[in-house]
């Protein structure tokens, strides 16, 4: 499995831009994407930030998939993993090429997180 970690993949989100973001080409983030991107479409899952905050999930998926194929970068869908399907989180993740866990308030994203993340291990920490 391949790691990438950034803060956010189109850029600064607090400068203008097109509706629909491009993927970032600092320090060669959307090069090294392609390098280890699969030649077939894959499912994408996006680990909400915000878990009942369902019409802006939707709406970053939507956006965010129209970016990845603007990219070259395909994906056969993006699901937003939130409060309506955690249940199936599990199942969804072993079938995925592609997860996004995307930022916003860490304390909300952290209890979501562990409310499904953890099943079946012994032990889950946190920092306070």
């Amino acid at each position: 499995m391949t790691l990438f970690l950034t803060s956010s993949p189109s850029g600064c989100p607090f400068e203008p831009g097109p509706a629909i973001p491009v993927l970032d080409r600092r320090n060669h983030f959307l090069e090294n994407l392609r390098a280890v991107w699969p030649d077939h479409a894959v499912l994408g899952l996006a680990i909400a930030a915000d878990p009942h905050a369902y019409e802006q999930n939707d709406e970053m998926c939507r956006v965010f998939l129209q970016s990845f194929a603007n990219a070259h970068l395909p994906l056969t869908e993006l699901v937003p993993c939130d409060a309506r399907n955690q249940e199936e989180i599990g199942t969804l993740l072993p079938r995925s090429g592609f997860v996004m866990l995307c930022g916003g308030h860490v304390p909300t994203q952290n209890h979501f997180l562990l409310s499904w993340a953890c099943r079946g291990f012994s032990t889950a920490t946190t920092a306070s």
